[in-house]
């Protein structure tokens, strides 16, 4: 009981924190630049551990907002040869989740 009450004081801590919940969204690359979008190794000024072209379909793992410039993060993997592959974080709104 006791871990249960953790994790739901968790969750709705997050959730007030600016986190968006709905996570396992498949989306594509949509760069308006059109320039290869860059994966971070952590958001903001995380080093570049890839970059993705548009079109490149991905799945979020998790979404988090960065608190000093409010801009939204997703964490990314991607499929490759029948395997799943973390990559890193990414702006959300270079990405299209329809």
């Amino acid at each position: 009981m006791k871990i249960t009450i953790s994790f739901l004081f968790l969750f709705a801590a997050l959730a007030f924190a600016g986190a968006k919940v709905n996570a396992q969204d498949v989306c594509t690359v949509a760069d308006p630049t059109g320039t290869p979008l860059n994966v971070r190794a952590y958001p903001t000024n995380g080093r570049v551990v890839a970059k993705l072209n548009n079109g490149t379909v991905i799945t979020v793992e998790h979404y988090t907002v960065d608190e000093t410039t409010g801009k939204t993060w997703a964490k990314i993997g991607v499929r490759r040869n029948r395997k799943y592959i973390m990559l890193g974080y990414v702006l959300d709104a270079y990405l299209n989740c329809n």
